[in-house]
């Protein structure tokens, strides 16, 4: 009967730690038509792709700021985007589209997602340059 109760505890505390999170984030700009400004996308990995409603992005000139990209997917919503966005999964990795921005020299991003119970998780922060 321990051995149940330990093994039950070690799956529940598993299961808390290791739940649905952003493993890691590659962010890519690249030149558009016009002068100064750039496409950007996103490849996001997860830990896991269930029990999750949106995945949020954000992109900034400072850390944590918002002022050059700010925009919630819904997960696996392919169709009915705007002009310029995407969104495509395959397992647990995610591809965005996520339209035009700013050529800047250095970007600082972050990546959250909001589960189904309706938290958030806490955001993959990046900088790019």
């Amino acid at each position: 009967m321990k051995k149940i109760f330990a093994l039950a505890g070690f799956l529940l505390c598993t299961t808390l730690v290791f739940g649905q999170t952003v493993q890691d984030v590659s962010f890519k700009t690249r030149p558009d038509a016009s002068p100064g400004v750039n496409l950007s996308s996103f490849i996001i990995q997860l830990t896991d792709s269930t029990q999750i409603d949106q995945i949020e992005i954000r992109v900034g000139t400072t850390d944590g700021a918002a002022d050059v990209l700010s925009h919630s997917f819904v997960f696996d919503q392919t169709v009915g985007l705007s002009n310029g966005l995407a969104f495509t999964r395959s397992g647990n990795s995610v591809y965005l589209e996520a339209g035009t921005i700013s050529e800047l020299p250095t970007y600082f991003g972050g990546v959250r997602l909001k589960l189904s119970n309706g938290q958030y998780t806490d955001y993959f922060s990046f900088i790019s340059n």
